[in-house]
């Protein structure tokens, strides 16, 4: 539900800025076959090393890392403050923003079955790709008939 002063700006502006945050968590497929899972993650934009990937207790956590988030506090508040030999500068304010940078943190209950030592992650083109194996005693066996 929007108030009046809400839908006025978005109206004016073309966009809607009062967006829940939700939208700044992102997608997640994940597939399974007769021997593991995969998740794949939508991470455009992210960097290897913005990115953390952790496994506690059968919980997969993928998240933004604490040198990302450090850096995107810095990155607001510079913006904040006029540079030293600037003194008379006003500060910087975003008339419309395009690309908005955001940290999130995204958790997943690991099957019993998955196996841990076997988990591998990779980045490419900005879908991050976390595979898995099942462990040898849940993966599918065929019983002959005799």
């Amino acid at each position: 539900m929007y108030s009046g002063l809400d839908s006025f700006f978005d109206d004016f502006f073309g966009n809607n800025y009062s967006q829940p945050v939700r939208r700044k968590i992102p997608k997640v497929s994940i597939f399974e076959d007769s021997k593991g899972y995969t998740f794949e993650v939508a991470v455009p934009g992210y960097q290897m090393e913005d990115l953390q990937v952790k496994i506690e207790k059968k919980v997969l956590n993928i998240a933004t890392s604490d040198a990302y988030n450090k850096r995107l506090a810095e990155k607001d508040t510079s913006l904040d403050t006029p540079a030293e030999n600037e003194k008379s500068a006003k500060p910087l304010s975003s008339y419309r923003e395009f690309r908005r940078d955001a940290t999130f943190s995204r958790s997943f209950q690991l099957p019993k079955y998955v196996d841990i030592s076997s988990i591998k992650a990779k980045l490419d083109k900005g879908i991050l790709s976390i595979a898995m194996q099942k462990v040898e005693d849940a993966q599918p066996k065929l019983i002959e008939i005799a």
